[in-house]
């Protein structure tokens, strides 16, 4: 019995066009996906840390004779 390679019935060139197609696409897709999670994490970070800093001014610039201010940070989302 001898064993000869078939050529799968789905190699002909439109199939292997489509077929790139199709991954072409879903690479895009996916990677859009993740750079738009990275981009909202980047965002939450800078968010954070501009609140920091504005924090950090604010409570530097209470001169020693008045009452320090009172420095409230409201984190969240709106969704």
């Amino acid at each position: 019995m001898t064993a000869t390679a078939t050529r799968f019935a789905a190699a002909s060139n439109a199939a292997r066009a489509g077929f790139a197609g199709l991954t072409a696409v879903v690479t895009l897709t996916v990677l859009a996906g993740v750079t738009h999670i990275a981009g909202q994490q980047v965002q939450d970070v800078q968010l954070a840390q501009a609140r920091s800093n504005a924090a950090t001014m604010l409570a530097s610039a209470v001169p020693a004779n008045e009452m320090p201010l009172q420095i409230v940070v409201v984190t969240g989302k709106r969704v």
